[in-house]
């Protein structure tokens, strides 16, 4: 080594971590059943993603013994009543 010594403590580490991940939230929880809006499908939410075009959700489903798969935005699907 070139003879600097570097030392991390805790708050060192914190200061390195992303300050917007703590600030989303998302209205649907991975593994919730939700309705696809304007249709009868049942879909489980199986990801949460959160990118520049806001918070969305992986969902899938099964149709005629297909498995479908979408990303959507929270207008776009409701919560199935348990």
């Amino acid at each position: 080594m070139s003879g600097v010594e570097v030392k991390f403590v805790a708050s060192d580490v914190v200061e390195l971590q992303p300050r917007f991940w703590n600030k989303v939230h998302f209205e649907f929880e991975i593994g919730q059943r939700v309705i696809i809006r304007g249709s009868s499908i049942e879909a489980d939410v199986i990801a949460l993603l959160k990118d520049h075009d806001g918070e969305q959700y992986h969902i899938c489903w099964w149709y005629s013994g297909v498995r479908n798969a979408a990303y959507v935005f929270s207008r776009e699907i409701i919560a199935k009543a348990t």
